[in-house]
């Protein structure tokens, strides 16, 4: 990743796609590097979804974050063997990731949601 800037532009970006999520009631998907509390970063899927109550309006919501880091790095690991074997193959690839519902590495967070916070 860059520096500073970069990841400002990416926060930036990233809660404005938020805050159209809460409006439109879609899911939010992401990936991103987290530092963990010990000090390592890990690559981390994140899938945020609102939740309403029965009139409609925002009440809580669910965080569900996957550690995903031996994934990406293998991703990374078939990208640089593809580039060695075929250097013309240098654009990336998208996968059909699925839900990891039933992976022991899924943690779930439940947290408020108010209209003018995004939840952490």
């Amino acid at each position: 990743m860059g520096g500073a800037g970069s990841t400002q532009t990416t926060l930036t970006g990233l809660v404005a796609r938020w805050r159209a999520c809460l409006a439109s009631g879609e899911p939010l998907e992401f990936e991103a590097r987290v530092r963990r509390a010990d000090g390592e970063y890990h690559w981390m899927l994140h899938h945020k979804v609102a939740l309403r109550d029965e009139s409609g309006q925002m009440s809580n919501g669910m965080d569900r974050v996957i550690d995903i880091e031996e994934r990406k790095r293998a991703e990374f690991r078939i990208r640089d063997l593809r580039q060695i074997l075929d250097p013309r193959a240098t654009a990336p690839r998208r996968h059909n990731s699925k839900p990891l519902s039933r992976d022991p590495g899924v943690h779930l967070v439940r947290c408020a949601v108010r209209r003018d916070h995004v939840c952490q």
